[in-house]
């Protein structure tokens, strides 16, 4: 016998670009958002979030002396549509 499925609300996900720059040594010389989600919270997450994960590891030998890099990171909302806290 199976049971009957549970109706969920409708859930989101909110995909954010961002880019930062990173010196030889790893430390973030900048941060900021390349393509917004749309929602400022879930934005200000995703760039708070890269400067928790900073410094970062050394890059290797040879490396140019600044490093950019580009991310997208999604947010899943709860059932009732919210994200974050």
């Amino acid at each position: 016998m199976t049971r009957p499925r549970k109706k969920r609300g409708k859930r989101k996900a909110l995909v954010v670009e961002v880019r930062f720059v990173l010196n030889r040594k790893g430390d973030l010389l900048s941060v900021v958002v390349h393509r917004s989600s749309g929602n400022r919270k879930v934005d200000a997450e995703a760039i708070s979030a890269i400067k928790r994960a900073a410094p970062f590891p050394k890059a290797p030998p040879g490396s140019p002396a600044r490093m950019e890099m580009r991310i997208k990171m999604t947010a899943h909302s709860d059932a009732a549509g919210r994200f974050g806290k």
